[in-house]
């Protein structure tokens, strides 16, 4: 089956098949990562669900953090260009004064 216009499919049975969009997950750590694959998600808020995700599993990866900490940045795109980003930042500061 194949949509036009962006109409919703249909099935045998005449019920409407959700459209589901690609959309991109490019990540900056430091070093840039461009998504040319993409992710068939049913809408933004899926898209959303999934950048916040990526972005906190960085923070589970042991060495992705310096001792001062670090960031991510995940920016969500589709077909059309830029849909979202999400930004986690790691702050590490430490109330007392290195001994030595």
């Amino acid at each position: 089956m194949k949509a036009c216009y962006g109409l919703p499919l249909q099935d045998r049975d005449h019920t409407a098949v959700p459209i589901m969009s690609r959309y991109f997950f490019d990540v900056h750590d430091g070093v840039c990562v461009v998504d040319d694959r993409g992710s068939d998600l049913p809408d933004d808020a899926a898209a959303r669900a999934h950048a916040q995700q990526v972005a906190a599993s960085y923070v589970s990866r042991p060495g992705m953090l310096t001792a001062d900490g670090g960031a991510i940045i995940v920016d969500v795109r589709d077909e059309l260009g830029p849909v979202l980003s999400v930004r986690l930042v790691f702050n590490v500061s430490s109330s007392r004064k290195a001994s030595g």
